[in-house]
């Protein structure tokens, strides 16, 4: 199989760019969810959205394969290639935390303090004593 110029497995590239499609649904929620101002729930969601991919949207493909061929999926990656992968994953998540540190403050309206209506009295016992 040709690794092209990376020397990487291009069925690993495939799944990663497929991963990333994935994740685009995710990031429409989080950001119409920020704009409506409830941030918290956009980071959870995401947080919880990676969270699931990872564990278990990534092992059960590789969990099938493996049994129904029964060996292990076969990685075959150099050092080098390695640390750009993992290099570039460093460098989109420092790129997303200072998109939101940067923008988030703009985008996001200020949050309103919901006020609770005047507290009423309890009605009187029906029957007393």
């Amino acid at each position: 199989m040709d690794r092209g110029e990376t020397g990487g497995d291009p069925r690993i590239l495939a799944i990663t760019v497929l991963a990333g499609g994935t994740s685009v649904p995710d990031l429409l929620t989080s950001v119409i969810v920020t704009m409506q101002g409830q941030g918290d729930m956009a980071i959870s969601s995401s947080i919880g959205s990676n969270i699931f991919d990872v564990t278990v949207g990534a092992p059960i493909p590789w969990l099938i394969y493996s049994v129904y061929y029964g060996r292990a999926v076969r990685v075959q990656s150099q050092p080098t290639t390695m640390t750009v992968w993992i290099g570039s994953l460093v460098c989109m998540l420092v790129a997303v935390v200072l998109s939101i540190k940067c923008f988030l403050p703009h985008l996001a309206p200020a949050p309103t303090i919901a006020r609770r209506p005047p507290a009423r009295e309890a009605p009187a016992p029906f029957f007393s004593s």
